[in-house]
Order: structure tokens, then sequence, then C-alpha cells
């Protein structure tokens, strides 16, 4: 389950609670899924790079594989934005 699964849920939640989203709190999930466009209302979401965070990990994998001995990679930042939609 992702996390904007997560907000869609807790979006689900306050509507059966008759909270006022839009009004009364602003609600936003991390990962931008397809299901984030499609809710009512739309969810605000955090979208990341999810290829280039793919290709940084196997990157860092294949290093710490072909040499054992090299030390872990340290953190790494991967750009993130908001899109910003009917809940913030």
């Amino acid at each position: 389950m992702s996390n904007s699964d997560l907000a869609i849920l807790t979006l689900d939640c306050l509507k059966e609670l008759e909270l006022a989203v839009l009004r009364q709190m602003k609600l936003i999930g991390f990962d931008d899924t397809l299901l984030s466009r499609h809710t009512s209302p739309k969810l605000s979401s955090v979208a990341q790079d999810t290829l280039k965070l793919a290709e940084t990990t196997c990157e860092n994998l294949l290093a710490l594989i072909q040499n054992p001995n090299l030390a872990a990679p340290k953190q790494q930042l991967v750009p993130v934005h908001l899109i910003e939609r009917e809940t913030t």
C-alpha cells in the first residue's frame, strides 16, 4: 500500500465523519499514484522521480556487490515536487 493510498483512505474517513476537508484541514499524499488524480476532492501529492530513485538504488547496490568492502553510500537526495490539487 502506498502513501497516497493511505491518504485516500484518510480522505474517505474524513468524508464519513463529515469533516470539510477543504475548509478544516489539508491533506497531501506522497508518491502521486494514479488514484490521487481521481479522488473527490482531488488529492494533492508530493511526486518523486521513481526512475531516478530506482537508478540510484541499483547503482549503489551494484557497487556494493562488486566491492563488498566499499563503505555504504551516504544519503542521496532525489528531487521531489508538490502537485497541488484540491486538498491543499
